[in-house]
């Protein structure tokens, strides 16, 4: 298990006196908005205004931000929702639209500026510098100083009430999330999305800032760093992550949401990076509908306590409320000591046992640690989590080790736990695919089938976990085989070390298929996976550098395109330890 440095120690401490901060002198409501209609446009049948308001002055010159406002049709009061976009994007005309849709006033703002190809955008003043200055040059703080002005602009819109105003924000939008709802009463309800701090501990790729900071670091992190901001937090919030997330990783999201002092829930979806899942969404909508619009509340969060079992092997003890209107209740969990996103998830399903819900967590090693969390799937479509717990089950008394290293990755019987979709979707909209079984797709035999959620469907990407684990870890084996049907010509292979972490590395191979249809086999040597940098150059050629073993991959994902009219299918998945 890594361990935390003393200064990473220190920088998840969680602190409720804040003190000064740099959002203390700053009346949301004070200056004039100045709103200026550029034009009204459409997304599907819903309008739109495109216009501009002032945020600030900033060297006694207004910055004028570019927004976006929609609202249903008819005379209100009706509630509204802030929506707040993630780096590298910009005010969402799709946003607005599909809360409008489902009866909200909408606004949007473009808070990241000039980029290729935009026309329209926030122009910054150019001392307005990175995330990662520790005063008000911090884009941060004016992204959130635009966000509290956007409620403003809200709250005086003649058909809005002004009382029922909620926010969701996404990826860095979700990060500010966080200082929003931790500076600003007015809102009612909040969904953050991925963004929960931690964006200089050990071992992520922004580790250069922490030097760049230097003895400016507290500073930072009193004014910009969601941990801190926990127990100041004023609506109800709902937080939506994917456990291998790149920027919200498990243990800080942990912290955080335990540090809350208002009402709280969340959903963890096993093995997705960046991406927001049909039954995450849905948790979401009906959270900002029981705050906005006086909808039924949401069951409570399960709650997950580890134990050992009678016969020494690790078991979560569930609570879980309206348990009679749950569909399914399972645990995810995950063996070793990898950083969250290079973490594999495997799927245990509960059930009842002497009066109590629980679900058995074996394990390889009683000294390796063990992340878990309580998965409830509601009959009205969205899904629960609890919490992520973390433990060491050695230190819950006598265990015992069951799990044994194996070369047979998946075969499938024991469920679809650590394999994942990739949802091409940051949004609460526009997952591309799902993931389930076929209890008799390969031969009679259980396997993985691809279900498709948009048309036309012409590629395929999932990603197995299973490597990263040290129960189906590939070591020094030769080869891999997997079986797969419905994919057409050839299949790229990219085997992940250090997933989204300091140091990556990706090796990558190029699987030809046969032109036929039904299963065919697919076996890929060790030394065909060749090293690709993670930015290539125009024109770079591929390393002739080739992965040297499996120990070190965490990952491996699988993508090309659909063969038409077919559905992609994935069967047996193993080591060879010789390649034939």
């Amino acid at each position: 298990m890594r361990r935390l440095t003393a200064l990473a120690a220190f920088l998840f401490v969680i602190s409720s006196a804040v003190g000064q901060t740099v959002w203390d002198d700053f009346d949301p409501e004070k200056l004039p908005l100045d709103v200026k209609i550029i034009r009204t446009q459409t997304e599907g049948d819903v309008e739109i205004q495109v216009l501009r308001y002032t945020s600030e002055i900033w060297n006694d010159k207004p910055i004028r931000v570019l927004g976006m406002y929609g609202r249903p049709k008819g005379k209100g009061k009706f509630p509204a929702v802030l929506h707040f976009h993630g780096g590298g994007q910009t005010a969402s005309p799709r946003d607005v639209a599909e809360l409008v849709k489902r009866g909200y006033a909408c606004f949007s703002f473009d808070w990241t500026g000039p980029r290729k190809g935009r026309t329209e955008v926030t122009e910054w003043p150019k001392d307005i510098k990175t995330h990662y200055e520790p005063d008000k040059t911090n884009k941060l703080y004016h992204a959130v100083i635009a966000g509290r002005r956007g409620i403003t602009f809200l709250t005086r819109q003649p058909e809005v009430d002004a009382g029922r105003i909620g926010e969701y924000g996404i990826s860095w939008g979700g990060y500010c999330t966080w200082l929003l709802n931790g500076t600003d009463t007015r809102l009612k309800a909040c969904v953050p999305v991925y963004g929960c701090g931690g964006v200089i501990a050990e071992g992520r790729n922004q580790n250069v800032y922490r030097k760049r900071l230097g003895s400016k670091l507290e500073d930072w992190m009193k004014n910009f760093e969601p941990l801190r901001y926990g127990p100041r937090q004023h609506a109800p919030v709902l937080y939506i992550n994917g456990s291998n997330d790149f920027f919200g990783w498990i243990p800080t999201a942990r912290k955080l949401l335990l540090s809350c002092k208002v009402p709280t829930r969340q959903v963890f979806t096993p093995g997705i990076n960046h991406g927001v899942g049909p039954e995450a969404a849905a948790a979401a909508y009906a959270w900002l509908a029981h705050y906005l619009k006086g909808g039924p509340p949401l069951p409570e969060s399960p709650a997950l306590k580890p134990a050992i079992g009678p016969r020494g092997i690790p078991q979560a003890v569930l609570t879980v409320d309206r348990e009679n209107e749950a569909e399914y209740v399972r645990v995810d969990y995950s063996l070793g000591g990898a950083l969250s996103p290079g973490r594999c998830w495997r799927e245990v399903p509960a059930s009842k046992a002497g009066g109590l819900l629980i679900a058995a967590l074996p394990v390889l090693d009683p000294l390796q640690e063990v992340q878990a969390i309580a998965q409830v799937k509601y009959k009205k479509g969205y899904r629960l989590s609890s919490v992520p717990v973390i433990f060491t089950p050695k230190d819950l008394g006598i265990t015992v080790a069951t799990l044994k290293p194996t070369k047979k990755i998946s075969i499938f019987t024991d469920g679809k736990g650590g394999w994942s979709p990739v949802f091409h979707s940051t949004q609460l909209y526009g997952a591309r695919q799902r993931i389930e079984l076929d209890k008799e797709g390969f031969e009679g035999k259980p396997c993985l089938k691809v279900v498709p959620l948009i048309k036309p469907f012409t590629h395929f990407t999932v990603t197995f976990w299973r490597p990263g684990d040290p129960q189906w870890n590939g070591g020094d084996s030769e080869a891999l085989s997997l079986w797969i049907k419905g994919g057409e010509k050839a299949i790229w292979l990219v085997a992940t070390e250090r997933r989204k972490q300091m140091g990556e590395k990706n090796y990558r191979y190029l699987a030809k298929l046969k032109p036929q249809k039904g299963w065919q086999r697919v076996i890929a040597r060790r030394d065909q996976f060749k090293f690709t940098p993670r930015r290539p150059r125009k024109n770079q050629k591929v390393s002739d550098k080739t992965l040297t073993s499996w120990r070190d991959v965490q990952v491996i994902q699988i993508n090309g395109p659909v063969a038409e009219g077919e559905t992609v299918m994935i069967g047996p998945t193993v080591w060879l330890p010789k390649a034939p």
